[in-house]
């Protein structure tokens, strides 16, 4: 039949398969253009198909998304998720300094109990009591100059992006450098107590014992480490998105368009 069509210039019949040749402009002459359509046919269908995503993807498709520029952009809903985002954040550093600050307070307050309750031969707790508190002192301080410093809700919406910036750099570098300020003061006091209550305990008390010695500051290594993991993660999972998301923003700012 498909001979005898081509023979006398007849269209070919638009069967299941052949379907799509029909839609071609004019007549098929031979089985070459016949291809071509089919090929053209198939590459339509699998464009079509919808292919599975996982959650992952999607977050990484999420994250590096552009931000809308010119006159595309909804300035203003840029402008209330910016805010939103920003007292979020003020309030969960602010909670952090704070919670670190009271937490370091309460174990020194521990530690003097502890250490009045030895007497004389207790004064070395005194040194752990100064280096938690010194620890606790740090947050203080943290919180103290992050009120000082953070751009008011009055300032161009530039100065405040800049200024967040600014702000979780520095907290970055905080967690990246928790080593010298915050686990060395701990893990000095740790040991300073320990060793002292251990001097203060009778020969038999289990407390002396090496094998019990060496288990708690295994544990404790062990806890640090969990610690300075923690940190990196951090820094990798909320940190740096939120900085590479805020420069994107202050680039869409400074653009000629805006």
């Amino acid at each position: 039949m498909s001979e005898f069509a081509r023979a006398f210039g007849l269209p070919l019949p638009a069967g299941p398969a052949d379907r799509v040749i029909a839609a071609g402009p004019g007549l098929i002459e031979n089985q070459r253009e016949a291809r071509v359509w089919r090929v053209r046919a198939d590459a339509a269908r699998t464009a079509r198909k919808k292919i599975p995503m996982n959650w992952n993807e999607w977050a990484v498709i999420w994250k590096r998304q552009e931000l809308p520029r010119g006159a595309d952009a909804d300035r203003a809903t840029l402008r209330a998720t910016f805010d939103a985002k920003s007292r979020k954040l003020a309030k969960a550093l602010r909670a952090q300094d704070l919670l670190e600050a009271s937490a370091g307070i309460f174990v020194a307050g521990v530690l003097a109990v502890i250490g009045w309750q030895q007497g004389r031969a207790g004064w070395p707790i005194a040194v752990s009591i100064a280096l938690v508190l010194g620890v606790s002192g740090s947050f203080v301080r943290e919180c103290i100059r992050f009120n000082r410093t953070r751009v008011g809700a009055d300032a161009p919406w530039l100065a405040r992006v800049e200024g967040e910036i600014a702000e979780l750099r520095h907290r970055r570098r905080r967690l990246l450098g928790l080593g010298p300020w915050y686990l060395a003061p701990l893990g000095a006091a740790i040991v300073i107590g320990c060793l002292t209550l251990v001097r203060n305990r009778p020969a038999w008390d289990i407390a002396r014992d090496p094998v019990f010695l060496g288990g708690y500051f295994a544990f404790c290594a062990v806890l640090f480490w969990g610690v300075w993991l923690a940190g990196r993660r951090s820094v990798r999972r909320q940190f740096d998105p939120r900085i590479a998301e805020l420069e994107k923003l202050r680039s869409d700012l400074l653009s000629p368009e805006n």
